[in-house]
């Protein structure tokens, strides 16, 4: 069953948030985890594909990114500001994706 345009982005918020608290998890655990060693463990612990999997991607970089710039701000303040940061990284997805 294919789903309809509201259920997949719903699909790829909640992939989104999912993948950025893997991604915060995983730092904590790997303190001097580099980008690409975090992007493969994310790759790794998300089961989806297309759209889905790009947004997360997207949130985990972003995450990763804005954890090492705030360094000092707790996981619950990063989740907060990658959940309100979800619809301009999906702006910039469909753009760089050609998907408008």
């Amino acid at each position: 069953m294919a789903l309809d345009g509201v259920e997949k982005i719903k699909d790829v918020r909640i992939a989104m948030i999912a993948a950025a608290s893997k991604t915060l998890d995983y730092i904590q655990s790997n303190k001097y985890a580099t980008v690409e060693e975090v992007m493969s463990h994310i790759l790794k612990e998300v089961y989806a594909h297309d759209d889905v999997k790009r947004g997360a991607i997207a949130a985990a970089n972003f995450t990763y990114k804005y954890k090492m710039k705030h360094h000092l701000l707790s996981n619950k303040e990063i989740l907060r500001e990658v959940s309100n940061s979800i619809g301009d990284l999906l702006s910039h997805m469909n753009t760089v994706g050609g998907r408008d």
